[in-house]
C-alpha cells in the first residue's frame, strides 16, 4: 500500500505527518475472502487464558477471537424431561459448516445423543437435549469459565468432525452445543459473570457454541486431531429457532448412526443407536464365519436413543465380529474386535 509523495499531475507534494513525505507499507500473509461469505456473524474462539480465571491457559473460554464463515441447521427431540441413561432424546437432522479464513472447512452431519448419570461429570443431567436451562457461571451446571446464561437448547453427543469433502478428521468426538442468551458484548468480549447475569443479558439476542473439548469420557486429555489446536470452540450469531411436534415419516438404516464402545473391548461392550421414527429394528451378532452369536433385539422400537450390551462372558474366543442393525428390512453393519 503506497502514498506517493506527487499530487494528481505528477508534481512533487510530500504527504504531512509521514516524516519522509511518503508511506509505503507492506502487510504479510493477506487473505482474500469471497464476497459471498458473511465474516461477520461466526467466529472461534482460539486457546489462550480463561477469562474469567487467567491462571488457567491455553482454554476454549478466551478472549482471543477470530473471524470465521459458515451455517448451520439442527433439528433435536427431547422426549424426557429428566435426562438420564434412559432418556430417548435425539438429533433428528443436524448440518454444521464453518470456514476459518485460512481456507480450512469442517463440517458435522451426524450427532448421537449420549447420558451419563445424574450429578456425573460437571453436569447433574450431563447428556440429553435440553431447554431452557440455567447454565455455567455460579449454577455448578458446566464449566464456570463462562457466564450464567439460559441454554434455550442444549445437549451433549458423539460426533464424527469432518473435512469439507466428508473425510473424517476426529471420530467419536465428545460434542456440547447450546443455543444461549448472549454472553458476549458487541466487541466479542467476554461478560464477567461478576459484573453481568447474562442468562438476563439482552434476552432478544441469542447465540450458539458448539465446542468439541480436548478431553475424552472420563475427563481425560484427548485433543482433538484436526483442529490445530486440540479442541473446536465456534460461536454463532443471529440464531432463531422453533418448536413443533415430533417428524414423522420414512426411515432406513442409511439413516442410522451407530456407535460401539469399547471398541475393542474385553468381557463386554455396548452398541447405541438412534431411532428417528418407529421402526422394526433386529440387533445381531455374527462371528467371523457367519454364524449368529446372539440376538440382542428383535422388536419395533419408538423414537429415541438405544443402549445394548455385547457380553462375550469368557466363552467366545479373541477376533473380530460382526453387528449388524438391521432396520425396517435393511442392514447396517460395523465390526467388533473382542480381545482376551
Amino acid at each position: 500500500m503506497i502514498l506517493p509523495p506527487l499530487n494528481m499531475a505528477g508534481e512533487m507534494d510530500p504527504i504531512p505527518g509521514t516524516d519522509h513525505g511518503f508511506l509505503h507499507m507492506m502487510f504479510e500473509k493477506p487473505m482474500l475472502m469471497d464476497a459471498n461469505k458473511d465474516w461477520s456473524k461466526v467466529y472461534e474462539i482460539l486457546p489462550g487464558p480463561a477469562v474469567m480465571n487467567p491462571a488457567m491457559d491455553p482454554t476454549p473460554f478466551s478472549n482471543n477471537i477470530s473471524i470465521a464463515a459458515g451455517n448451520y441447521e439442527i433439528s433435536v427431540v427431547d422426549v424426557d424431561s429428566v435426562d438420564s441413561p434412559q432418556s430417548m432424546d435425539s438429533v433428528a437432522y443436524v448440518n454444521i459448516n464453518f470456514e476459518r479464513p485460512n481456507g480450512d472447512k469442517f463440517m458435522i452431519d451426524k450427532i448421537m445423543i449420549i447420558h451419563k448419570p445424574d450429578g456425573a461429570g460437571d453436569h447433574t443431567f450431563y447428556g440429553g437435549v435440553g431447554f431452557n436451562k440455567l447454565m455455567h457461571g455460579n449454577t455448578g451446571i458446566g464449566t464456570n469459565l463462562m457466564p450464567k446464561l439460559t441454554s434455550y437448547v442444549t445437549l451433549w453427543g458423539i460426533t464424527n468432525l469432518k473435512d469439507e469433502n466428508g473425510n473424517v478428521l476426529a471420530e467419536n468426538r465428545i460434542v456440547h452445543m447450546m443455543v444461549g442468551s448472549r454472553v458476549r458484548n458487541d466487541d466479542l468480549m467476554m461478560i464477567p459473570s461478576g459484573v453481568v447475569d447474562s442468562s438476563n443479558y439482552d434476552p432478544g439476542m441469542r447465540e450458539t457454541h458448539i465446542i468439541l473439548p480436548p478431553f475424552d469420557m472420563d475427563g481425560n486429555m484427548d485433543p482433538v486431531p484436526g483442529t490445530g489446536h486440540g479442541f473446536l470452540h465456534l460461536m454463532y450469531e443471529n440464531v432463531s429457532f422453533e418448536t413443533s411436534p415430533n417428524a414423522v415419516g420414512q426411515f432406513s438404516a442409511n439413516d442410522i448412526e451407530v456407535l460401539a464402545y469399547p471398541n475393542p473391548f474385553k468381557g463386554s461392550t455396548i452398541i447405541q443407536y438412534q431411532v428417528e421414527h418407529e421402526s422394526d429394528i433386529k440387533v445381531t451378532i455374527y462371528n467371523s464365519n457367519g454364524r449368529v452369536v446372539q440376538t440382542l433385539v428383535d422388536a419395533t422400537q419408538s423414537p429415541g436413543t438405544y443402549k445394548l450390551k455385547f457380553n462375550a462372558n469368557g466363552s467366545l474366543p479373541a477376533g473380530i465380529y460382526v453387528y449388524v442393525v438391521n432396520v425396517n428390512g435393511t442392514p447396517k453393519l460395523g465390526k467388533l474386535s473382542l480381545m482376551r
